[in-house]
């Protein structure tokens, strides 16, 4: 799950209710490459430049001719909200609230032709990690 620095109400709440064991709750920053976050979402995982150019690609058009780059973004653990603080920074609205759709990012970054060949080796392993240990979970 993602990680931020309260726990979330509904796996709190799971736990609490032992439908599942506090041990087999993983979260992203465990298994980040960056300093240690406080709080991260699977995004975080993968290249900022990657995200910013899938970014662009999926909303350039909405942009009103702005590009973000890393250095025009605030500062921030979650490379998501540091994008939604430059969206209201610029003054740009792709959706009500000031957020954006994070499965059009998605789509964009795969459209992009993101496999096993493009991703630096260490985003690979972080990937591989967290499927590791949820295997090792499971057994």
């Amino acid at each position: 799950h993602d990680l931020q620095s309260k726990p979330h109400q509904q796996l709190a709440d799971i736990v609490k209710y032992k439908l599942i064991s506090d041990r087999k709750i993983i979260n992203y920053g465990q298994f980040s490459t960056h300093t240690p976050c406080t709080e991260c979402d699977v995004e975080d995982l993968l290249p900022v430049k990657a995200l910013l150019d899938a970014f662009i690609a999926a909303f350039g058009s909405k942009l009103c001719g702005k590009v973000p780059v890393e250095a025009s973004l605030p500062m921030g653990s979650r490379v998501i909200a540091r994008l939604e603080s430059w969206l209201k920074k610029e003054n740009i609205s792709l959706r009500k609230g000031g957020d954006f759709n994070h499965f059009t990012l998605a789509q964009a970054y795969v459209n992009k032709k993101a496999n096993k060949n493009t991703l630096p080796s260490g985003t690979l392993k972080s990937f591989e990690a967290i499927f590791e240990k949820v295997n090792s979970l499971l057994l």
